[in-house]
């Protein structure tokens, strides 16, 4: 009897186990299963898809740069010019200091003239006194003491008041500007063995020495020369007005000049520079002569698949 009644429990539980199976395995339950699982199926293999697609087209028609670091200094590309005094004297009115900028017949400085000032006062006193020649007088009192800007530039250096200078003393330096041209220009002093891999046309990254390029981004520039012999002092004095200028970024050995010029943006109006940023936040910052600069020459880009097949 126990027997018999283990027999039809053993049946009742294949029936009650056989019965979920089968509504399981039916062919709406497959159904719902295959909808639920094929969109996390489906959405994988997209993935997996774009992600080939796009490295191969990144090996076909992608870019890898091959660059070059590099430093130099935002200066004007005119050169630079010496302001001397025709006379000694003392300079008793200075009117300019580095960074401000000058242009034409601008009063630079007045240098006493004592003992023109002593015959003009003399004529003016006379009895009679002789009016052309006093007129004569006073142009000569101020060609001798007032020192004038023949030119549009930027002032780089300038004496004292109260300085005293001897006939043909420089009493200032300018760096040379043209209205209404590029004016950012980057003038670069390098090794010979590294001006041999730039040439003309090489795209150039420059960003100002004291900001962060992940921050600010860099100006857009270009190779604009590559000078073809190693400079001299006068060289250089010539195209900055002194070396102390380019001292930050001069190395050893000989130099040759390569010169860039910053890309300008026609949509920076109203901004501290219009340079042609990476990144529109270093419009903010003023661009001044003389500053240091570190900068980022492409010399050549390679497509990926090319280095695959050289390696």
């Amino acid at each position: 009897m126990a027997h018999g009644r283990q027999e039809r429990e053993e049946a009742m539980g294949d029936l009650f186990r056989k019965k979920p199976l089968e509504h399981a395995a039916g062919p709406e339950k497959l159904d719902d299963y295959i909808k639920v699982t094929n969109p996390g199926v489906w959405s994988l293999l997209i993935a997996c898809i774009a992600i080939v697609v796009a490295a191969v087209v990144w090996l076909a028609i992608g870019t890898i740069p091959t660059t070059l670091d590099i430093r130099g200094v935002v200066f004007p590309g005119s050169g630079a010019l010496s302001v001397t005094v025709p006379v000694s004297g003392e300079i008793q009115d200075m009117r300019v200091s580095p960074g401000d900028t000058v242009y034409p017949h601008d009063i630079l400085a007045v240098v006493s003239q004592p003992e023109l000032r002593a015959e003009l006062e003399a004529l003016m006193a006379a009895e009679t006194p002789d009016e052309a020649a006093a007129a004569q007088k006073r142009q000569e009192y101020i060609a001798a003491s007032v020192i004038r800007s023949d030119t549009y530039g930027v002032v780089l250096d300038a004496k004292h008041r109260g300085d005293i200078v001897s006939e043909n003393d420089e009493i200032a330096s300018l760096a040379l500007m043209e209205e209404g041209t590029n004016n950012y220009q980057i003038i670069c002093y390098v090794p010979a063995d590294t001006a041999r891999r730039l040439s003309a046309g090489m795209e150039a990254q420059v960003c100002p020495s004291f900001l962060s390029r992940e921050e600010y981004g860099y100006m857009y520039g270009y190779i604009e020369s590559v000078g073809d012999h190693p400079v001299t002092d006068s060289d250089i004095e010539a195209a900055v007005g002194s070396r102390q200028y380019v001292e930050e970024v001069l190395s050893e050995g000989s130099l040759i000049e390569v010169r860039i010029t910053i890309t300008l943006d026609p949509e920076a109006e109203g901004t501290a520079n219009s340079a042609l940023w990476s990144n529109p936040i270093g419009n903010t910052v003023p661009l001044s002569t003389g500053m240091a600069c570190d900068i980022l020459v492409v010399l050549d880009e390679q497509k990926p698949y090319e280095l695959l097949l050289r390696s």
